[in-house]
């Protein structure tokens, strides 16, 4: 998972992003995040689109609970605590 202000500060242009997006070697996880189209998706995948997305957020709740792997935490939603607020659900 990496956001477009990641790649782009790895060098890679948003013409190569694009390019990447039409050859399906990546994929859009949330908006200007992007992950990896072979490899398997994972709730922990989720939760880091969720994150870069939000710009300044970290996983919170029942979702960091799970992380942690503390008993009786599911890996179900994902919660996210930033500075921000937006609304964005992303895709299963």
């Amino acid at each position: 998972m990496l956001s477009r202000g990641q790649l782009l500060a790895r060098g890679t242009s948003i013409w190569g992003v694009a390019r990447g997006l039409e050859r399906k070697a990546i994929t859009l996880a949330a908006p200007a995040v992007y992950r990896l189209a072979s490899a398997p998706q994972t709730w922990e995948q989720r939760v880091m689109a969720a994150v870069l997305w939000s710009g300044a957020g970290m996983a919170s709740h029942r979702t960091a609970a799970a992380l942690h792997g503390l008993d009786g935490c599911k890996e179900l939603g994902v919660e996210i605590s930033t500075v921000k607020q937006r609304h964005f659900k992303v895709p299963v």
